[in-house]
């Protein structure tokens, strides 16, 4: 039995079911992370600590998989446009959570504002 299925008919390229599953699993375990109340059960707290690790390796895996794919793509531009795409709006995002709470704290416990 294979867990290989091809994502398009001529393209070449093979999706990996197994993977998939792997991924799915993992997403369950950030929201496990990012959800779960100590209070219930403190031995459960850390049931979702491989979903990290096994995200970071399957970006690794797909990443080389598809230099091997396309090898005349030049990662410098995959670098440039994830930069453009995540991180930028994650630091303007960081931005406006800092400022809106120094602006909080200004108006609330009147504070001056520290940097």
């Amino acid at each position: 039995m294979t867990d290989v299925i091809a994502t398009k008919p001529g393209v070449g390229r093979e999706r990996s079911e197994s993977l998939d599953a792997a991924r799915f699993v993992a997403a369950i375990g950030i929201v496990w992370l990012h959800t779960y109340i100590d209070d219930f059960d403190p031995r459960l707290a850390d049931a979702g600590r491989y979903s990290v690790p096994l995200f970071a390796m399957t970006a690794v895996y797909l990443q080389s998989r598809s230099q091997r794919w396309k090898p005349e793509g030049v990662f410098s531009r995959f670098a440039t446009g994830r930069f453009r795409r995540l991180y930028l709006p994650f630091l303007f995002w960081t931005l406006v959570y800092y400022l809106s709470a120094k602006l909080k704290r200004m108006l609330i416990s009147h504070q001056p504002l520290r940097y």
